[in-house]
């Protein structure tokens, strides 16, 4: 049974709460900024492109931020190519809907955080099932180079001093 958030927006099965997903903030993070690149084209009047602009710099700093905003658009790009159906995505303006996270937002964290570590058997499964069958090898193009990203901004963290 779907149950109304409020915004007109429903849960469906499958469905899970944000807070039961071991995200790190960087992560957490992309997953708003890609949600917000997801409402600019459903709904291009929401200008969601400046959320996902502002947001990523607001993450990962005035140097990175861009660069990783143009990297999750350009999987965003690669997803939506890749699909025969509309990805369905929480709503980033609703309270309450962006504490929810649908099974196939979860499927593409997974995705990225597999590529993060290396990949593997899930990561083609991951893929496969995202793009439903589709070509699936842009969408990994786009992963490896968010995925790369991620571990770039990781390593020149700066660490906190003793």
């Amino acid at each position: 049974m779907s149950e109304d958030h409020g915004c007109g927006a429903t849960s469906e099965p499958g469905d899970v709460a944000l807070a039961s997903l071991p995200l790190d903030p960087a992560m957490d993070s992309a997953l708003d900024i890609m949600r917000c690149f997801f409402t600019a084209f459903a709904s291009p009047a929401s200008q969601g492109w400046i959320g996902a602009q502002e947001g990523s710099v607001a993450a990962y700093g005035l140097r990175d931020g861009p660069r990783m905003a143009l990297a999750l658009l350009r999987l965003v790009q690669a997803l939506r190519g890749a699909r025969r159906s509309p990805f369905r995505f929480s709503n980033p303006g609703c309270a309450h809907c962006r504490q929810v996270v649908t099974d196939t937002e979860a499927r593409l964290i997974a995705l990225i955080q597999e590529m993060r570590r290396g990949g593997g058997s899930a990561l083609h499964v991951h893929a496969m099932m995202l793009c439903e069958g589709g070509d699936a090898a842009p969408l990994l193009i786009q992963a490896r180079i968010a995925a790369e990203l991620f571990d770039m901004m990781e390593a020149h963290k700066p660490t906190a001093a003793h």
